[in-house]
């Protein structure tokens, strides 16, 4: 009876605590805000699609905005799963770009923040200065660095950053090859 008495009290206070949250459905993981299907929708996610909106509001963001931002996310996800089970990347070509585009982008997107550094551009620039030698059997004893400096270093980067993209992204179709089970009729 004791027990019994114990296992009620503590269900009802699993219930206050579930009114007191807000708490009204299936325990997630740390850090996941929603579940749609078997995907699931980040606090980082809704953090971001918060911040966004707080930066377009002159008012506090109130419960209805934090509301709204989680089923906006909920809408997309359940838009992408129909999008894919209806077979939209498969007929469309709008659709395959954009999506052909946003991978490419994400690929490369830390390769461009990362930049590059003085001495990987110097060392670009002693290459293409060696290349260019041999390439016109011209003397490429005469480097001056200081030169390298004063000369076009945006250019020089820009050329530099490019090899590095087409390389990453180089990298990465190499690695979906190797992973993916590839077939093709010759």
């Amino acid at each position: 009876m004791l027990a019994a008495g114990a296992l009620a009290g503590a269900l009802l206070a699993l219930a206050g605590l579930a009114a007191d949250t807000g708490w009204s459905g299936p325990v997630l993981a740390p850090g996941v805000v929603a579940r749609v299907n078997a995907v699931e929708i980040s606090r980082e996610e809704y953090d971001r699609g918060l911040s966004i909106l707080s930066r377009d509001k002159r008012n506090e963001v109130s419960a209805a905005d934090r509301d709204l931002v989680l089923q906006r996310l909920i809408e997309e996800e359940l838009l992408i799963q129909q999008g894919l089970r209806s077979g939209l990347m498969d007929r469309n070509a709008r659709v395959r770009k954009a999506v052909t585009d946003a991978v490419v982008a994400w690929v490369l997107a830390d390769v461009v923040s990362a930049g590059a550094t003085e001495s990987e551009l110097l060392e670009f620039y002693r290459n293409e200065i060696e290349a260019t030698a041999a390439a016109t059997h011209a003397d490429d004893s005469g480097f001056d660095s200081e030169r390298y400096r004063a000369e076009n270093r945006d250019g020089l980067e820009a050329l530099y950053m490019q090899g590095r993209r087409e390389a990453a992204l180089r990298d990465y179709l190499q690695w979906l090859r190797e992973e993916a089970d590839l077939r093709v009729a010759r």
